[in-house]
Order: structure tokens, then sequence, then C-alpha cells
């Protein structure tokens, strides 16, 4: 049966089909001559749909859609690691990137979002020794973030570049 429908996909694809068995198959539900491309349209449209209820595009790995049980979470982590490598097409980078809150490196943000308030509580303060406890007016738990950057740091499992942008301020690595 597969092949049977792969061998009608292919010839509606070239014209091969008179226009009454065209018209058959376009009325049946989820009909289609492109099985990529509609899968595709299917998770952006889940990442659409998670986005309006939670607020935000960044879903965890293994996050599922409540409604339809699809697997929204994986199906980003994939478009991530296809832009990373090249691999995905340049009209769904865009259409992804026009999403708001969309990241292709949630992480990286994550730490910029922290780096931001380091930042803000050196140019205050004028220190980066901000005490383990402390938090930024935003309620930004600016001193847990600045210790695991000292504790990652001293293990070496600090990016060299993060290392480069804290120094960058100034940042005081040991605050004994």
């Amino acid at each position: 049966m597969g092949a049977y429908v792969q061998n009608l996909r292919q010839a509606q694809k070239r014209g091969q089909l008179d226009s009454e068995m065209v018209s058959i198959l376009e009325e049946l539900p989820g009909w289609t001559t492109d099985v990529h491309e509609a899968a595709w349209e299917e998770g952006f449209a889940a990442l659409l749909r998670f986005k309006e209820r939670e607020g935000h595009a960044q879903p965890r790995h293994k996050e599922r859609e409540p409604e339809s049980d699809y697997p929204i979470g994986n199906w980003v982590f994939t478009q991530r690691g296809q832009q990373r490598t090249k691999k995905l097409r340049l009209d769904r980078q865009k259409r992804l990137a026009e999403i708001p809150d969309w990241s292709w490196d949630p992480h990286e943000d994550k730490w910029q979002y922290g780096f931001s308030h380091l930042f803000e509580y050196e140019s205050t303060f004028e220190t980066t020794a901000v005490p383990v406890k402390a938090k930024s007016p935003d309620g930004y738990p600016i001193g847990t973030w600045a210790s695991k950057q000292r504790r990652d740091g001293k293990a070496g499992r600090l990016d060299p570049a993060r290392v480069a942008q804290l120094d960058g301020i100034g940042f005081i690595w040991d605050t004994r």
C-alpha cells in the first residue's frame, strides 16, 4: 500500500494523473504530495500552539503537546540541530526566527541573561563580588549565578569566550 501511495504522489507531482484522480486524491484527509513538507508544517503549527498556550517558544526536549501528544520538544531540538549543521532551509529558518521569543541557542541566551544582570550589578555597585544571596531588582538570583560561574571557571567547565566576557568587566574569580 505504501509503494502504491508513493507512486500516486510521484505521478501527481509529474502531472501524470488526470484531473478527476487529482480531485479524488486532494479530497482525502491529509493527502499531500510532499510528506516531508507536511511533517515540517505540522511541527511548526504545533510550535505556534505551544507558544500561544505557554507564552514562550522554548519547549523542553521531552515536551509533548497535550492535545495531540505531538513531540514538540524533539521537533524544536531537531530544527536547532539542522540549523547548526546548516541543513535547515533558509525559508524555515526565517519562519522560526520570526516567532517572538524564538532562540537558536536557549542555553546561551540564558547565560547572557545572567551576564546582563551581573553587568547591571557591577555598574551599580562597582564590583562583581556579588553576595551569594543577592538578587537583582527584578528578582533574578544574580548571586547564585555569579557563584556558579566561579565554580565552573575553577573547575575548567566554563567556555573560554565566557571567561573572556567575564574578565572584560573585571569579574572577581575569588571572593575569599
